[in-house]
């Protein structure tokens, strides 16, 4: 396996912080790497890229070509908006059998538009979802990785102590697990953030968060408290609407903006003015998946196959 890892050839298309934490545990494990960074040559960050590349022992070059020409794999960790126009700078030099893995931020129809895009060069792109902090943990962050040669790419990389968990066959799936995850993960950071400027200002705080710890720690969160929530609320969303406005205008009060609030107070009228209190007979339905199911039938919303 040492011999494989030897030979695996690694381009880095950007080498801000997640390029230097997965290009450095790869060059550990002994793959050839290098790196493009648009801006390695100008300020304000052309010292800071360049002096992180001679620490890991990373060649930059001047452009994506000369990068992309000769790696077995290429791993582009852009921003989401610049990754259609990444992608498409290296199609001149892609060819057949290299791994084009896209680590950004791209939204999932993007990553399809980009798996066409390099399809005519005989690679595989390859779409890779990022779960956890690369600064913190490094080449063995959690990893979620879908499209057709998402299995070869796993077996790549895992040698290095990668950590890679495949999503489908359809580019774009391992994107749209981490998007929709993140409405939960990045909303709860606003929410607390809300909550406790909220809470401080009638110097409850402490109270408030060990009232909530008691109550979330009473079950597991899925499927358990989402379950309570979402069959709740398919009674129960005016009540809570309103008492959300209420939250509001206290929030007014002491001068703190609600805006997170404001928006699930907003959902949550939403949801009552769905009728499904009536539809459900004012009784808690048996499983959330109705509730769901129901709500996407009266927004005529199909599933993404």
């Amino acid at each position: 396996m040492a011999v494989q890892n030897q030979a695996l050839r690694v381009a880095l298309i950007g080498f801000g912080e997640v390029g230097r934490s997965l290009g450095a545990g790869l060059k550990a494990g002994g793959a050839e790497l290098v790196a493009y960074d648009k801006g390695y040559q100008t300020p304000p960050f052309g010292e800071l890229i360049q002096r992180r590349a001679r620490e890991e022992g990373i060649t930059l070059l001047p452009s994506i070509v000369e990068a992309v020409a000769g790696a077995d794999m290429i791993l582009a960790m852009v921003p989401g908006g610049v990754a259609f126009d990444v992608a498409s700078e290296a199609l001149p030099a892609l060819k057949p059998g290299q791994i084009y893995a896209d680590l950004g931020t791209a939204s999932p129809p993007v990553k399809e538009k980009i798996s066409q895009l390099l399809e005519p060069t005989g690679s595989s792109f390859v779409d890779v979802a990022i779960l956890g902090s690369p600064a913190q943990d490094g080449h063995r962050v959690a990893t979620l990785v879908s499209g057709k040669e998402a299995a070869r790419y796993r077996d790549m990389v895992t040698p290095f102590g990668m950590k890679v968990e495949l999503a489908g066959d359809r580019p774009g799936r391992a994107a749209a697990i981490k998007m929709f995850r993140s409405i939960l993960m990045k909303g709860i950071e606003g929410l607390i953030l809300e909550a406790l400027l909220a809470a401080r200002a009638w110097d409850v705080t402490d109270t408030v968060m060990e009232s909530v710890s008691g109550t979330l720690g009473k079950q597991p969160f899925y499927p358990d408290w989402v379950s309570h929530s979402v069959r709740g609320g398919a009674i129960h969303a005016a009540r809570r609407a309103h008492e959300m406005d209420m939250v509001i205008e206290t929030m007014q009060d002491v001068g703190v903006e609600a805006r997170m609030t404001r928006a699930t107070a907003e959902t949550l009228h939403w949801a009552a003015g769905l009728g499904l209190r009536e539809h459900f007979g004012g009784e808690i339905p048996g499983s959330w998946q109705e509730v769901i199911e129901e709500i996407a039938k009266r927004t005529e919303q199909e599933p993404n196959a």
